[in-house]
């Protein structure tokens, strides 16, 4: 049973995917869960990028993306103390929405 803190974060909300996003930084715990929500026809790529100095970023996944799509993605273990999502468009539009719950234990 979970005894610890947790919070949840909007990364992004109701992102405009017709020109490029990135989002403000989110300062994690040990452990978190990334939602990503795609509609519309977007064409690009989301980068999930992290850092432990909230200056340089680096990035830890990808997700070439060519229409919508909803993605969960659990991290149970991450070392990094900050991350961010960075859209880069190709081309079409859409509406991009990240959500982050992160848990100290």
């Amino acid at each position: 049973m979970f005894s610890g803190e947790a919070k949840n974060i909007s990364i992004v909300s109701s992102g405009d995917m017709s020109s490029n996003i990135t989002s403000e930084a989110v300062e994690l715990f040990s452990a978190y869960a990334l939602e990503i929500s795609v509609s519309g026809s977007p064409v690009g790529t989301i980068y999930l990028e992290g850092s432990n100095d909230d200056t340089t970023y680096y990035e830890v996944a990808n997700q070439i993306i060519s229409g919508a799509l909803d993605r969960l993605y659990n991290v149970p273990d991450s070392i990094y103390k900050y991350i961010r999502i960075r859209w880069v468009r190709t081309s079409g539009s859409g509406t991009l929405s990240s959500r982050v719950r992160t848990l100290r234990y």
